[in-house]
Formats: structure tokens, sequence, C-alpha cells
């Protein structure tokens, strides 16, 4: 009986080996799989289909006149807007679709200091860069505007008349892959001081 036992123990176990032997080799392919990924690069815009700008299209931006487009630049000076919504974002102009939503508007002057200097990396001395808002303009109601002057401390109030347009100003956006135009001008209402 013992020696049924003993050879039936070592018949399991010479059955049991080859597959013993075969789970370690698939775990060994399995260990040995890697996954390959295909990335294509590819035009992003391809995805949700390239919009052109259709040719020779115009559109028109109202604004006050206290305002203007762009940067205006004397000697080392330059003169900016910054233009935000109700939430203080930035809003550009090329894409403001109604001039309601301007609610705050900033005239930022940058200029170079020279009576001021301090030292670069090199460890030279260079004049003191300067930037400063110098008019900021509030909406307060549907035809008003809060306009504080910077450089003298003094608030006034302008009330607009969106109806009397004084100036008008035009830029040309160019799309770099068809080449068609795209108009934006600029129109410029008349605001009084009370």
């Amino acid at each position: 009986m013992t020696n049924l036992k003993s050879t039936l123990a070592v018949a399991i176990m010479v059955l049991s080996l080859p597959a013993a032997a075969q789970k370690g080799k698939k775990k060994e392919k399995v260990e040995e799989r890697v996954p390959v990924f295909t990335y294509v690069i590819d035009d992003p815009m391809d995805v949700f289909g390239r919009q052109p700008i259709p040719s020779d299209t115009r559109k028109i931006v109202l604004l006050p006149d206290f305002c203007f487009a762009g940067v205006k630049t004397i000697a080392d000076t330059t003169l900016k807007i910054e233009y935000n919504n109700g939430s203080h974002n930035t809003l550009l102009l090329d894409t403001l679709s109604y001039y309601q939503l301007l609610r705050y508007v900033s005239v930022i002057k940058t200029y170079t200091d020279h009576s001021h200097t301090y030292k670069d990396a090199n460890g030279k001395l260079q004049p003191l860069p300067v930037q400063k808002i110098i008019h900021r303009y509030d909406k307060t109601s549907s035809n008003k505007w809060l306009c504080i002057d910077y450089t003298n401390g003094k608030p006034y109030t302008l009330t607009e008349y969106s109806t009397d347009i004084v100036r008008t100003d035009s830029t040309q956006i160019t799309d770099p892959v068809l080449g068609n135009k795209n108009t934006v001008v600029y129109q410029y209402y008349r605001t009084a001081r009370q």
C-alpha cells in the first residue's frame, strides 16, 4: 500500500512537471510583451474641420472715442489699451461682438525712465522700464462712463452718443493658409464730458 502511494505520488509529480514548466514559459512570454501604440501626428484643425476666413469679409466694431486700436508709439513711449468685460476678462478687439460688453478700459503707458537705473544680469546699468495706467474708464450705466485721470487724480463722467460716429480705423487680417482677407473696421462714437 505504501508502495502504491509512493508510486502514485511520483507519477503525479512527473505528470505535473511539464504543466508547471509550460506555466512558467507562458508567464515569460506574457512578461516579454510590450504594448505598441501607434501615434499619428496630424494637424489638430483637421479634427474640427478647417474654418477658412471667407474672402473679403468685413466686421464693424463700435467703440467710444477715447479708445484706439493697436499701439501708439512716440519715441520710447508706447500707449496701449486693455479692454475688459464685467468679469475682468481681457477682450480682444477683433473678436468683440457687441460694444456693450465693454465694462473697463485702461490706457497703459510704457516708457523708459533714464533718471532711474538698475543693473542687468551682466552688471551694466540700464534705464528703468516703467509701465503704468494713466486713464481708467469704468462703465457705470448704459450710456455713462466714469473716467479717472491718474495724471492729476481727478475723476469725471462721460456721456456716450453711440449713433454719432466721429472717426474710423481699420485693420486687415490675412488667413495664413488660404490667403483670404478679413477687414475689421473700428468706428468710434462720440463721448462728452459732463
